[in-house]
């Protein structure tokens, strides 16, 4: 093969790797702002229906059937219990679907984050090669960087977009729990005015257990978040050595 016809291979081996990496951006990004469409939408970890004036009927109702339990200084009545129990299973329902929407990112940045450990490792021209194998090693390294660089502006950004939709689920979550400890104060107010009482608390004893999704998806972004760091530090060593 002539320097030339090398050159013409190596120039169309790149344009079809630059077509493939755009073409799966494209993809993720789309998949991404998909979740985040989705996030953005109203929580509504109790369903619908839940109107103020039901609510509130509903604590009157309840306190008047003796549905309130007061053991150890502790104030709840199975509503309350029932609306903490939605909370954590919309909760959990919520981090797992987006867990598993993020694993096609996830697989993603491993597989960029291996490749970028390879192209990192020092090569050298050798001594005493001919001017042609001079001059062909020396387009490979120049590819070879241009590559590293490409992947880590593709890291970057894919880093970017996993934060955004890990502050996304967060705000959701937080309207979520928003929503729940409006419509428990507003049947709480029905219990108070049931009970016209000074000795009842301005609001009921409840919290929420723990999040098996929670966990999942937090073992999970720490794992993406390590070999990133990791990764780009590595990078960042091999160029200045």
């Amino acid at each position: 093969m002539t320097k030339t016809q090398m050159i013409s291979v190596s120039q169309h081996m790149e344009t079809a790797l630059q077509e493939y990496f755009f073409r799966k951006k494209g993809e993720n990004t789309m998949a991404n702002n998909q979740i985040i469409n989705k996030l953005n939408k109203k929580a509504r970890p109790d369903g619908f229906f839940n109107f103020k004036m039901l609510i509130r009927a509903a604590g009157s109702k309840d306190y008047k059937n003796s549905q309130l339990c007061t053991g150890d200084g502790v104030y709840q009545t199975p509503w309350v219990l029932e609306k903490v129990r939605c909370l954590a299973e919309y909760d959990n329902k919520v981090y797992c679907q987006v867990d598993k929407a993020l694993e096609p990112v996830a697989h993603t940045i491993a597989s960029k984050c291996k490749e970028l450990e390879l192209l990192v490792k020092p090569y050298q021209i050798p001594e005493g090669i001919d001017q042609e194998n001079r001059e062909r090693l020396g387009a490979k390294m120049t590819e070879t960087g241009k590559r590293r660089d490409d992947i880590m502006i593709q890291l970057s950004e894919l880093m970017m977009d996993i934060e955004t939709i890990d502050a996304a689920l967060q705000h959701h979550l937080q309207r979520a729990e928003n929503v729940i400890i409006k419509h428990v104060f507003l049947y709480w107010n029905g219990v108070l005015k049931a009970a016209a009482s000074g000795d009842m608390p301005p609001q009921p004893s409840f919290k929420i257990s723990d999040i098996p999704g929670k966990a999942i998806y937090e073992n999970h972004l720490a794992g993406i978040r390590e070999c990133l760091e990791k990764v780009l530090a590595d990078t960042e060593h091999a160029e200045e050595v």
